[in-house]
């Protein structure tokens, strides 16, 4: 019985120490020779992902503070996944960031922002970032969304120059 506790302690240590200690980042930015509003009317328009987006392959439901959405993912080179993430922050022609978790909060969440930049009349930076963490994060390959970011990215530069 007490050999039982002190597994299920330690065990319980090592969870604790995973949620709290379990994190990555993704970021990805691209140089994009078109204004601000085109390249945010092109991001924003999310109709119409489904025929260009390599990475969200569709975006549902109001985007705004507080609100849920569902987002269809497909990793390069992997299968698609969906999700129900919460819109943390939105602001026309500067940012859009959501929140979405597997299971509890502490398994594994992710705060994706995507943000364009003002670098000139005809030029923008478009980011895309994701900030994990959670028990699972340390034993999850994230290579395979990074190269979704980019392919996105530069998908989206190619439409907003035309």
């Amino acid at each position: 019985m007490k050999k039982t506790v002190n597994v299920i302690g330690i065990l319980a240590i090592l969870i604790l120490l995973l949620m709290i200690f379990g994190r990555k980042n993704l970021s990805t930015e691209i140089l994009i020779n078109a204004p601000v509003d085109k390249v945010w009317k092109e991001f924003t328009d999310f109709n119409e992902y489904p025929k260009w987006n390599p990475f969200i392959k569709s975006l549902s439901g109001e985007v705004k503070v507080g609100n849920t959405i569902h987002v269809v993912i497909q990793p390069s080179g992997g299968t698609s996944w969906n999700f129900n993430p919460v819109i943390t922050q939105v602001k026309d022609n500067d940012i859009l960031q959501w929140e979405g978790r597997m299971f509890l909060p502490g398994i594994f969440t992710g705060r994706h922002t995507f943000q364009v930049v003002r670098i000139d009349n005809n030029k923008t930076k478009f980011i895309q970032k994701e900030d994990y963490k959670g028990a699972l994060v340390l034993f999850v390959n994230l290579n395979p969304t990074l190269e979704g970011f980019k392919s996105m990215n530069a998908v989206l530069k190619k439409r907003s120059e035309r």
